[in-house]
Order: C-alpha cells, then structure tokens, then sequence
C-alpha cells in the first residue's frame, strides 16, 4: 500500500475522534505496523498530511473539539469556510482599492511636476530681485547718508550743445536725442537701450547678456548709474528679457537674445517639429496623455535650455485640430488622420 493512502486513511480514522497532528498520524501508523512507522519520517508526512486537509477541508480549532455534536461541528465548520471566503474578498477588494489610489496619486504627481518647476522657477526670479532691490536700497541709503554730511554743491544747469554744422532738420533730431540723454525718467533711459540692443543684434547676430553688456556705449551705462538701474551682465539680462514680449522685438533661445523678426520663421519650424513628435509619441502609446506627461516624455529629447511647459504644448496642440483631439478629462490623444 503506497505511503500516501495510509497517511489519508490514518488522518480519516482520526478526525472526529482527537486533533489530526503529525504526531498522531505517526503514532497511528505504528500502531497498525512497527515497520510502517519506522519508514514514515516527518518530512515525508507534513506534505501529505497538507494535501489531506486541504482536500478534506478540515478545521482543526473546530473538529478536534469532540464534545461538541456532530450537527454543531458541520455547521462550525460551513461557517468557518465562509468566513474565510468573505475574508479573501474583502482582502481582494482592499488590494483593488490601494491600487487605484496609488494610480490616482501617481498622476497626481505627474501632473504636479510641471506646476512644481514653475513656481521653482518664479520663486527663484524673486528672491534674485528681492536681493538685488536690497542691496540697492543699502547703497542709496549710504549716498543720503554721505550727502547729508558733506552736501554737493549745486550743479550748474547743463545746456544742451547746439549743432550749427548740421541741416536744421538732422540738427533738430540730434538736440532731441540730447534731451532725452538728460532725461531722469527710466522709460526714456530703457527706450534708448532698446534702441541700442537692436541695433547691436543687427550687427553681430545673436548675443547674451555677458556680450551685449561689452559692446553698450559708455554713454548708455552712465545714464543708468545715475538712475540707480545697474546693466550689469545679471541686471542686464532682466532688462532685455522685457523686451522679449509681443512688442518688445525680441526673442531669447539657449541665453542668447535676437531680433523676433529674424528668428518667427526659425520659430514656426521649431513648434511644428514638436507637435510633430508629441502626435508620434501619442500614437506609439496609443492611449491619451496628459500635457504635463507629455512635456516629461519630451524633456530628455529636448534638453534643459528647451524645455517646454504642459501648459505651453497644450496650447500649442488646441491649435492644430487636424492631429489632436482633446478628451473629457483634458488629455489629448492623436487623431488617424494625423
């Protein structure tokens, strides 16, 4: 008789009667047979005796219990195997429940980290302008100090040359660009540096703020110092990034600052290029994405220097119908048509 029937047959005789055990299998088997307890080790028992219970359903807390009546038993027992299934769907649905919650916070996370840059990136430009308003603040309270101690003598009021070698209308624009020269009014000052900054980038081409700072007359740096508006290299770059908007004719790319007009074809080129690779990336995931996914899976092809906002290629893309269509919850899929 093969080892495994008598294991099965010695737990059968015993339940009901006393606690199915190792032990007692074993003892059990010697009893019908010396020889069949001596072959019967314990690492040859636990796995069948596992198989057993597993087939027969036992209970061991319940059925080992042989006070109790044979109805109460059966009952306990089909009591027991329920509460055990309920438990194991509840554990199912607890699982099912953290899994959806780690998947909403993953996108919680992917979205929040284009939000998460930017304001970075805004509370960096103010700390640098905070710093800078303090120092200057130190430095003209240092001046009034010094002023009220040893006070300058009154200058005398300056007349603006007169230019008699000129034809009256040339010489009527020249005493013009003298005033304005003289002015104390910082609009005056930042539109002859405008001027100035154009005609530079017409000239040599694209510049940063270390070059433009080199090649501004000495004129345009004295008249800033009297304003107390520094053109620093730092300083500098703030100024000219004003005139980065729609009016201003500038355009800034990788820290180099040139004119709009020479760089809009350049521009187009670059924004269709990128709506070229989000309708590629769109159509190799085959599922929509939000822009904010988007701008992450785009930063390692792009680069620092060109990284582009979730908000930014999400404008872009409403704007061109015939590759994108925006879900319900505001993500963006690629049209077949694309």
């Amino acid at each position: 008789m093969e080892l495994e029937e008598r294991v099965r047959r010695a737990a059968d005789d015993l339940r009901g009667k006393e606690r199915v055990t190792y032990t007692a299998v074993r003892e059990r088997l010697k009893r019908d047979g010396e020889r069949d307890g001596k072959a019967c080790s314990y690492s040859d028992l636990k796995p069948i005796l596992n198989r057993w219970k597993a087939d027969t359903g036992y209970l061991a807390k319940i059925e080992s219990e042989a006070s109790l009546p044979e109805a109460v038993q059966k009952g306990l027992i089909a009591l027991g195997h329920a509460i055990l299934r309920e438990g194991e769907e509840m554990a199912r649905a607890k699982l099912t429940a953290q899994q959806r919650d780690v998947d909403q916070l993953r996108e919680m996370l992917l979205h929040g980290d284009d939000e998460l840059a930017m304001a970075a990136d805004r509370m960096e430009g103010e700390i640098e302008r905070l710093d800078a308003e303090v120092k200057r603040l130190h430095e003209a309270l240092a001046r009034a100090q010094q002023a009220a101690v040893t006070p300058e003598p009154e200058a005398p009021p300056s007349v603006p040359p007169l230019h008699t070698d000129l034809d009256p209308i040339t010489a009527g624009v020249a005493t013009l660009m003298d005033k304005r020269a003289e002015s104390a009014k910082p609009e005056d000052m930042l539109a002859d540096l405008s001027l100035v900054v154009h005609d530079l980038l017409r000239d040599k081409g694209a510049l940063g703020a270390a070059e433009v700072h080199y090649h501004l007359p000495e004129a345009i740096r004295q008249r800033a110092d009297k304003l107390e508006m520094p053109l620093a290299a730092g300083w500098l770059r703030r100024w000219l990034r004003e005139f980065t908007g729609p009016t201003g004719g500038l355009v800034e790319h990788k820290g180099k600052f040139d004119l709009a007009s020479r760089t809009a074809d350049a521009g187009a080129a670059f924004q269709a290029r990128i709506m070229a690779d989000v309708h590629a990336l769109l159509l190799d995931h085959g599922f929509p994405l939000a822009p904010a996914a988007l701008a992450k899976r785009l930063a390692p092809k792009l680069g620092q220097e060109l990284r582009l906002s979730g908000s930014q290629i999400g404008e872009w893309m409403e704007g061109r119908p015939d590759l994108f269509r925006k879900t319900n919850k505001g993500w963006y899929a690629a049209t077949a048509g694309g």
